[in-house]
């Protein structure tokens, strides 16, 4: 049965990221077999912007993150590291809850774990978290992968895209510009509303990987 996502929240991002391998068997060895990522960013429980694509291991593309080659874990620390990217872009100050269903990346990310493989990787990763946590409230919250919750199953839905080859270009100001005109406006957006201080929450990462 699909279940509802959490709750969704005025004025915070849900960000749900995936990522998978097509078999992922020995993947030292069969360093190329398909693996791809997907993120869906929400906001007040309507979809704002849905990423996917391949795993990416040729340093010249402009899609390089630093993989040295596909798997299951290469693939979540990819859609982790898109979704840090969509919300460094995208500039603003609205908290996010990101939203994984892999400890090992997102510890990775958070710094709790340290990388043995697929370091330059992991630190894009660490950068971009440490970029979007100076900007805005961000926390991580585990959910159990291929349980039904919403968000995820359609993020693991975006990597079979992302698997196939196919991928969504890389968001743009011009592209969060046109956005921010379309978002409803509430109460926390005026100027006249008092200024609460930036905190980071750091939610207890517990779980097991996906």
């Amino acid at each position: 049965a699909r279940l509802a996502s959490p709750a969704p929240s005025a004025a915070r991002f849900e960000v749900f990221t995936d990522g998978g391998c097509i078999g992922n068997h020995n993947v030292a060895a069969n360093r190329r077999q398909p693996a791809g990522w997907g993120v869906v960013i929400r906001r007040q429980g309507e979809t704002v912007d849905e990423l996917y694509g391949p795993v990416e291991l040729e340093q010249s593309s402009p899609h390089f993150l630093g993989a040295e080659l596909c798997s299951n874990n290469t693939g979540e620390l990819s859609a982790i590291a898109e979704a840090l990217h969509w919300l460094e872009v995208e500039g603003s100050a609205t908290p996010a809850t990101l939203y994984y269903d892999s400890n090992y990346a997102a510890k990775i990310t958070t710094g709790e774990f340290v990388a043995r493989k697929n370091r330059a990787l992991a630190a894009r990763c660490q950068t971009l978290c440490g970029t979007v946590r100076a900007a805005r409230p961000l926390d991580f919250v585990h959910v159990k992968g291929h349980s039904g919750v919403d968000g995820n199953e359609r993020a693991d839905a975006l990597v079979h895209l992302g698997m196939s080859g196919k991928r969504t270009p890389r968001r743009d100001r011009t592209f969060f510009l046109a956005l921010d005109k379309k978002r409803p406006r509430d109460a926390a957006d005026s100027p006249d509303a008092p200024k609460k201080p930036r905190q980071i929450d750091v939610v207890d990462l517990t779980g097991d990987d996906d």
